[in-house]
């Protein structure tokens, strides 16, 4: 699945060409871009986060903890058109973030299991992480001497996250995507 900046813009509203240029670029750290809208009527809720681990950070914020909760709680079976939620980041999320994106959308569906149904929740990366940090703690030392990343995508987070609930999708900008977009893309299908 490709999400295309364009049709994001136009469904969340031209506030969030504010995170493009973070958005748009892998970086050394993270760049995070949560947004949500209860329906199309509804004006866009916005968060960001940036540096390591922004995703994870983005969970702790009301947005995720008490807004989200809340439209959920409140939707009724007259809701028809899907609640969207879109999580969109410069690169894909290492394994740490992976679990941790997969724990709070289990948590939503566990407690909201009737309404979850008719929720989106799009997780749109710019392509594929790989760190440049290296493993040094004793008890990874048989992955120190190899040289194995740290922090990566892998497969399982990328399982666990659509197991989950997460529309994987490749986020693109212009119609174009990054070299490491391809990688995920080409991954995803």
């Amino acid at each position: 699945m490709i999400a295309n900046w364009n049709d994001l813009v136009e469904y969340y509203g031209t506030d969030i060409n504010a995170h493009r240029s973070c958005l748009s670029k892998a970086h050394q750290s993270t760049y995070a871009m949560l947004a949500c809208k209860w329906s199309a009527r509804d004006p866009a809720r916005i968060a960001n986060q940036s540096g390591e681990h922004a995703e994870e950070r983005l969970l702790k914020t009301a947005i995720w903890t008490d807004d989200i909760p809340s439209a959920m709680e409140n939707r009724t079976d007259l809701d028809s058109e899907p609640m969207v939620i879109t999580l969109a980041l410069n690169r894909s999320p290492c394994g740490h973030c992976a679990m941790a994106l997969t724990a709070a959308l289990e948590k939503l569906q566990f407690n909201y299991s009737k309404r979850f149904e008719n929720t989106v929740f799009i997780l749109a990366s710019l392509g594929y992480y790989q760190s440049s940090k290296y493993m040094s703690d004793d008890h990874e030392q048989e992955h120190a001497e190899s040289g194995a990343p740290i922090w990566v995508t892998t497969a399982k987070g990328m399982e666990q996250l659509e197991n989950a609930g997460w529309k994987l999708a490749v986020l693109s900008f212009d119609n174009n995507v990054t070299q490491r977009g391809q990688e995920l893309a080409d991954y995803l299908s």
